[in-house]
């Protein structure tokens, strides 16, 4: 279930959260500590207004009303852990059917010992215990969450931080009785917290199940990825129980990350930067191409072994046949990271004529002559046909070395149009924008994900539709 929490601090603006939360919410939380402008009568009128059920929220102190409020018959009462068993009792006896949550929270380090945590805040008259950890670290909140498996039904766990957005999407399948979100982006009271829309947006919060299959992307930083919103789109549209969900990593942070994927139940992952090289150690086998790429954006899982593929070129050559031909075509490949690999190999087995050109020239040069290509340093680009850029700039060369007749491939996606972009569209060059790289590679996972059995043409096209719209509304400022 998803709570959204009501602060007010008055009665109009929390009736206005109320109307907000309305359509996603399945229960609405109470902030009895934040509604500070809100007498007794205005919280009952509160309370009516609200068409679900209520969790009511203390943090420091009790109102001298509490008792008139427990009469208000909540479904929860949350109080923080500093409060005495003897209040936990009272509620019981004023309101048998009312259930109790007993809260921790911490904006310090990540606890030492969650099982301990956990086994220090039970008590008679406890119906539930929830853990509010911040985190600095993806794996952090993995932990939490692996901790939440192990409890399902008796602990409510939400990870406080923006590496914490795993845990509120995800809690609710290893067993949390339900997550919270804010009513709108201006309304968060809590560092990390989604809305109630973003929080469907991002994983179709209220299909998710124990039995969901669990997808994900990792690397850093993801917040210019599409692909939570393009792949539970398409997860809703084709009947798939499955979520995808971001975990933003770092490279330290794999061995533990792999460990914690097999106890959550992860089956596929994507890779992206700076992680595409750096997994590999960790992988039972490679794909053939793969192998001779040397970078991966594509994992699964069989029992505990992990197996690496790549899409980004095939991806990034159908993207291109899209809008030119590529046999015996000079292009120039701008970056020397994994996505350039990628595109590189499969550009040469096509037939085009690969130059890699970057800034540090050893690392181009390292990837021509392991892949059979060219290698020249970015100040000497000139003659190509098709320009691809895998750097993260915006716009990698001069306005002036944009040459007339060409094919511009922007591998990022957002913004839609960068500078890089905007440039060869006011020079009339044909562009392929990097949504569209997205979408084939896309099509190509969801192969090795689910062994065929969909619709390739029907997926594309659904893919295509729903990224160019969340694209042009982002950058319309509707989003």
């Amino acid at each position: 279930m998803l709570c959204t929490v009501i602060s007010g601090p008055s009665l109009a603006l929390a009736l206005k959260q109320v109307a907000l939360g309305e359509p996603d919410s399945e229960l609405f939380e109470l902030r009895i500590d934040l509604l500070r402008d809100c007498n007794f009568t205005e919280i009952s009128t509160l309370v009516d207004a609200c068409s679900k059920p209520i969790v009511m929220t203390f943090r420091e102190v009790v109102p001298s009303y509490f008792k008139e409020l427990l009469e208000l018959q909540p479904a929860y009462v949350d109080l923080d852990h500093h409060f005495s068993i003897d209040l936990f009792q009272k509620i019981r006896q004023t309101s048998p059917s009312t259930q109790t949550i007993r809260s921790w929270h911490s904006s310090e380090s990540f606890p030492t010992c969650l099982e301990e945590l956990y086994q220090g805040l039970k008590g008679e008259a406890i119906d539930l215990i929830k853990l509010c950890p911040t985190v600095q670290k993806t794996t952090e909140a993995l932990e939490l969450l692996c901790f939440q498996k192990k409890h399902p039904k008796k602990v409510i766990s939400i990870a406080m931080g923006e590496r914490g957005r795993p845990v509120r999407l995800l809690t609710v399948k290893f067993g949390s009785p339900f997550s919270y979100a804010a009513p709108s982006p201006e309304h968060r009271t809590a560092p990390g917290q989604l809305t109630a829309q973003e929080m469907n947006v991002c994983s179709s919060f209220s299909e998710i199940s124990e039995e969901t299959r669990l997808f994900g992307l990792i690397g850093t930083p993801l917040c210019k990825s599409i692909g939570d919103l393009a792949h539970n789109s398409a997860f809703d549209e084709f009947g798939y129980d499955a979520v995808y969900v971001k975990f933003e990593l770092e490279e330290e942070e794999l061995p533990l990350f792999f460990q914690q994927a097999e106890q959550l139940g992860i089956v596929g992952l994507s890779v992206t930067m700076p992680l595409k090289v750096a997994v590999l150690s960790y992988l039972t086998d490679l794909s053939p191409e793969a192998k001779k790429i040397g970078a991966v954006n594509t994992l699964y899982r069989k029992g505990s072994e992990w197996y690496g593929s790549n899409s980004d070129g095939a991806g990034a050559s159908q993207a291109l046949l899209q809008k030119t031909d590529l046999e015996g075509k000079k292009v120039a490949l701008l970056g020397a990271g994994g996505a350039a690999r990628a595109i590189a190999y499969r550009l040469k087995l096509v037939g085009a004529k690969v130059t890699v050109y970057n800034r540090t020239l050893s690392r181009a040069e390292k990837i021509a002559d392991e892949l059979g290509v060219e290698a020249a340093p970015l100040e000497s680009l000139d003659d190509y046909e098709i320009l691809v850029n895998c750097t993260p700039l915006s716009m990698p060369v001069a306005v002036e070395q944009l040459r007339s007749g060409t094919t511009v491939l922007e591998t990022n996606i957002r913004p839609l149009e960068s500078e890089l972009v905007k440039a060869a569209e006011a020079r009339g060059l044909k562009v392929v924008y990097g949504y569209e790289m997205f979408v084939e590679q896309a099509v190509l996972q969801w192969g090795i994900w689910f062994s065929d059995q969909f619709d390739y043409k029907l997926l594309r096209s659904f893919l295509y539709l729903v990224s160019q719209d969340h694209l042009l509304r982002k950058t319309a400022g509707m989003l």
